[in-house]
């Protein structure tokens, strides 16, 4: 049997060896602690944080239709990155290399990889004699720099990659310019192109990953989806507008670094993972865009217009769901001559135009917008940024006002002597397009009348018609979201005349946007109690658990907004009477649309520092904004759409067609009819209607 002793004193040595292990393995960790935190005075200033942190970026969420279609989404590519240190410095062979697999030009490759490997080599060279050991420490660094420059050859001085001169930069810096490590290449490549240069294991080849924003919605949506910026941040419409939702959590990686910088580990708990941004799922349906900008194209074209703006809104919801906005770059239209301000008579008197005479120029109304050559994501979005003044679509707001007071009797009639040549109390003149000498007041609403439109004004309080307007929300941004929305223009309380009531009830002297001329409309498109009221604009699409009704003011009574809708189908009747003559092979009418036309002379709106000419006017002569709002179906309306046509061709002009009955009505009807279709929504024309053409 065996002696259990040595065994027994082996074991406690190993256990003391253990301790004593442990004990000195504590004592140097404390050590090391205490140094790093609490170093002594003489050792503080060579201590370095050697920890370091990178944010790793999330992926930006989805934009999607309403019915789930991606018009915009993240994916991720690859940019070449050269460090010049440690690229071969034979680099011919390489280059060649890179060429062909990236498909990047040779020429673009070579001269910028050689271009900079010259330049680091100067500026190793300046670093050597920097650091030569027998220059004095006290020689200014600008003379020191001058003296090796001069041995090294380089007159002039060089400059690096930013363009600075290399004697400024190191006379700041108190040194020689660091070397060049970082060359990125455009254009990206893709993952499968990426690995195939890394297999040809080239030194100081690597790539960055960035993320790259598709549109696949791009081609009908592009201004209203807008466009992300550096960083992938949003920068423009939809993006900027949800840009918190969509870019997501960044994540975190913390690590340790050893004396020269390069990584040694990551401990545990050092690495937090990106969040994913959230999907936005819009209000827009892609397929809805479409139809739009395929009958508003159409309508510009046939108008031989400068432009063109639509805006399809869902009445109940108040979801947008098309927003189209087009301008012709090749019209043939000249500037007008505006004078600079204080130049008045520098060189001869101001030039005169005469607005009379029987060759007036077509002058350019739509202001220019360079950036969407670029790319459409970067125009100006005139749906919500710029506004106009509405002209007879306006009136349905005040008539309504009127009739709800009760100023305008069922059975009365106006007489109107000469309704060419009418004059206000205080002796303003009127005309109106349609002559008649006698009107009911629907009649005045359906025919447009401006003599009728003044009468109903005179009876309505200065204050009563201003209210409404505000109430109507025009004055105001609609809360949209899209960024530079206006906020229109109303004459504040100081300066509203008996002009101006006249002015404002037949849309004049006061400026909306499309997006608040649909908004108020929908006023007269909503059903059961919700009728004359509006609802909250919206371009989310609405989700199960909204509410409904999205009451936002009552400013109707629901029988005065029913009584306009029924009053104003008679407009709808009339401009589809129209079509049916004048439009070759017209598109049937299958719904009973509700709406009015609007034809208004375009104001003249010098740039800042630019005045009228002699004689200018206030408005453009004979060019105007031409348009029609309607809602359909009548009884449980699904739809209201808004069309303007921005200057019809002075050919229409001559022979009275270009009023908005005749250039936006036709495409209100198409977009309604293919739109309707689309959405599944029963006909409800009568047969009589449809067997007689509409």
């Amino acid at each position: 049997m065996s002696d259990p002793q040595p065994q027994r004193r082996a074991g406690v040595v190993g256990v003391l060896c253990a301790a004593g292990f442990m004990v000195v393995l504590g004592a140097v960790t404390t050590r090391i602690i205490i140094l790093q935190t609490h170093p002594p005075t003489e050792l503080a200033q060579f201590v370095d944080d050697r920890t370091s942190s990178w944010e790793v970026e999330p992926i930006r969420g989805d934009l999607r239709d309403r019915r789930g279609r991606v018009v915009s989404t993240s994916r991720f590519e690859y940019r070449l990155v050269i460090d010049p240190v440690t690229f071969p410095s034979e680099p011919d062979r390489a280059i060649v290399q890179l060429a062909e697999v990236t498909g990047l030009p040779m020429a673009e490759l070579g001269s910028r990889i050689i271009t900079t490997l010259g330049e680091n080599d100067i500026r190793r060279r300046m670093l050597d004699e920097w650091n030569a050991p027998d220059r004095s420490a006290d020689e200014p660094p600008k003379t020191k720099l001058g003296r090796f420059l001069q041995q090294v050859g380089l007159t002039p001085p060089p400059r690096d990659d930013t363009g600075q001169e290399l004697t400024a930069w190191a006379s700041e810096a108190g040194s020689p310019p660091p070397m060049i490590r970082y060359l990125p290449f455009k254009p990206l490549v893709d993952l499968e192109t990426a690995n195939a240069v890394r297999l040809l294991r080239i030194a100081g080849v690597s790539f960055d990953r960035v993320a790259v924003r598709d549109y696949p919605g791009d081609a009908t949506a592009a201004g209203l989806i807008g466009k992300v910026g550096f960083g992938h941040v949003g920068l423009l419409g939809a993006e900027i507008t949800f840009d918190t939702e969509l870019h997501g959590e960044p994540g975190l990686v913390r690590y340790v670094r050893d004396d020269g910088g390069r990584p040694l580990w990551v401990g545990s708990g050092d690495w937090k993972n990106p969040v994913r941004g959230d999907d936005i799922r819009l209000s827009i349906d892609l397929e809805l865009q479409r139809i739009a900008l395929d009958e508003l194209r159409r309508g510009i074209t046939d108008a031989g217009a400068a432009g063109g703006r639509l805006i399809m809104l869902d009445p109940a919801s108040g979801e947008v769901l098309a927003m189209v906005d087009e301008i012709v770059t090749d019209v043939e239209a000249e500037p007008f001559p505006f004078i600079k301000l204080g130049e008045e008579n520098a060189n001869g008197p101001a030039p005169e135009v005469d607005p009379d005479h029987e060759n007036w120029p077509r002058y350019q109304v739509v202001r220019q917008d360079p950036k969407r050559a670029i790319h459409p994501a970067l125009g100006r979005n005139r749906c919500v940024e710029d506004i106009y003044e509405p002209g007879s679509t306006f009136k349905p707001f005040v008539w309504a006002r009127a009739h709800a007071a009760g100023l305008l009797g069922d059975t009365e009639k106006i007489q109107i002597a000469d309704a060419r040549n009418y004059r206000t109390p205080y002796g303003r003149r009127l005309a109106d397009v349609t002559r008649r000498a006698e009107l009911s007041w629907d009649e005045v609403l359906l025919f447009s009348s401006n003599i009728g439109m003044s009468q109903v004004a005179e009876r309505l309080e200065e204050k009563d018609l201003r209210n409404l307007v505000h109430n109507l929300g025009f004055g105001s941004p609609t809360g949209l979201g899209l960024p530079g929305e206006a906020t229109g223009l109303v004459t504040n309380a100081r300066d509203w005349t008996e002009y101006t009531q006249t002015s404002v009830s037949i849309g004049y002297e006061i400026g909306v946007t499309p997006i608040q001329m649909v908004r108020a409309f929908s006023a007269f498109a909503r059903s059961g109690d919700l009728a004359g009221t509006m609802p909250q604009v919206r371009l989310t699409a609405q989700s199960a658990d909204d509410p409904i009704g999205n009451l936002v003011e009552r400013v109707y009574d629901p029988e005065t907004a029913l009584r306009v809708r029924a009053t104003i189908e008679g407009v709808a009747k009339r401009m589809d009477a129209n079509r049916e003559r004048t439009v070759e092979n017209p598109v049937e009418a299958n719904y009973r649309l509700f709406g009015k036309s609007g034809t208004s002379k375009i104001a003249v709106s010098p740039p800042p520092g630019y005045g009228l000419p002699k004689y200018g006017r206030g408005y453009f002569e004979k060019q105007y904004n031409s348009s029609f709002i309607a809602g359909a179906p009548f009884d449980e309306p699904r739809l209201v759409v808004l069309v303007i046509i921005d200057d019809p061709a002075p050919e229409l002009v001559r022979i009275g067609h270009a009023y908005g009955s005749w250039v936006a009505g036709p495409v209100v009807r198409r977009v309604m009819e293919r739109s309707l279709r689309y959405l599944g929504v029963d006909p409800d024309m009568p047969q009589s209607d449809l067997a007689s053409g509409g």
